[in-house]
C-alpha cells in the first residue's frame, strides 16, 4: 500500500476517533444538565437495609455492594455493535451492579424538574448519560434506596412505604423476607408479575428470586 495511502487512512481514522470523543463530551455535559437541583435529597433518603440487601443480592448473585464505574466506550460499543450479548446480558446475574445503577439513574431523571420531555432522542442519550455518572458517583446504597423510595410496585403504589402498608398493611422496616420477595417480584415487572392478574407469572418469578436469595443467604 502507498505510503500516501496509509498515511491518509491513520488520519482518517484519528481524525473520526476525535470527532467522537467531541461529541462524546458534549452530550455527556448535555445529560447532566438533566440532574435535578435538589440531588442532596436523592442522596439523603432513608435505608431499608433488608430490602436493600435482598434486592442487590436477587439482581447481582453476591453480597458485595459495589458498583463497577461504567467505561462509557466499551458500554456504548456494546450496545450498539453487540446487541445479542447485550440480550444475553440482561439474562445473566448483574455483577458490575449496573442494572442497579441503571434503575437508579432513570428514577432520578423521571423525578427530575430538568428532564427533557420533548424528545425521546434526548431521552435517550440523558439516560445513559446519568446512569454513567451514578455508576461513577453514587453508592451502591444510595442507588438502592433511591429504587426503594421512587419505584412503582404495582397497584398504584409508589416506593416500599406504600406497598407495604398497601399489600400487608406494614411499615417496611417490619416486612418479612417472604414479603420482601413478593415486593421485589412486583418491583421486577408489576404487570407481567401482577399477583392477582398474572398469579402463575408471579408464583414462578417469586420462586425464582427465592431460590437465588436461597443459594446466597439464610432466609428468615
Amino acid at each position: 500500500m502507498p505510503k500516501k495511502i496509509i498515511i491518509i487512512t491513520i488520519s482518517f481514522i484519528l481524525t473520526v476517533f476525535l470527532l467522537i470523543n467531541i461529541a462524546g463530551i458534549f452530550i455527556y455535559n448535555k445529560g447532566l444538565k438533566v440532574l435535578p437541583s435538589n440531588m442532596p435529597v436523592f442522596l439523603n433518603l432513608k435505608e431499608f437495609s433488608r430490602f436493600n440487601e435482598l434486592l442487590w443480592i436477587s439482581e447481582t448473585g453476591n453480597t458485595a455492594m459495589k458498583i463497577t464505574p461504567v467505561n462509557q466506550y466499551k458500554y456504548f460499543l456494546n450496545i450498539y455493535f453487540n446487541r445479542g450479548s447485550m440480550e444475553n446480558y440482561q439474562k445473566m446475574p448483574d455483577k458490575n451492579g449496573w442494572r442497579i445503577a441503571n434503575q437508579a439513574a432513570k428514577l432520578i431523571i423521571i423525578n427530575s424538574e430538568n428532564q427533557n420531555k420533548t424528545s425521546m432522542i434526548d431521552w435517550h442519550f440523558d439516560g445513559y448519560t446519568v446512569f454513567i455518572w451514578v455508576s461513577k458517583n453514587i453508592s451502591a446504597d444510595k442507588c438502592l434506596n433511591i429504587i426503594a423510595d421512587k419505584s412503582y410496585f404495582g397497584n398504584g403504589y409508589y416506593g416500599i412505604q406504600k406497598a407495604a402498608a398497601g399489600y400487608f398493611g406494614k411499615k417496611a422496616e417490619d416486612l418479612s423476607d417472604d414479603e420482601i420477595i413478593y415486593l421485589l417480584t412486583v418491583f421486577s415487572n408489576p404487570i407481567l408479575y401482577d399477583p392477582v392478574r398474572q398469579p402463575g407469572n408471579f408464583k414462578r418469578k417469586f420462586d425464582s428470586i427465592r431460590k437465588t436469595l436461597q443459594n446466597e443467604i439464610f432466609l428468615n
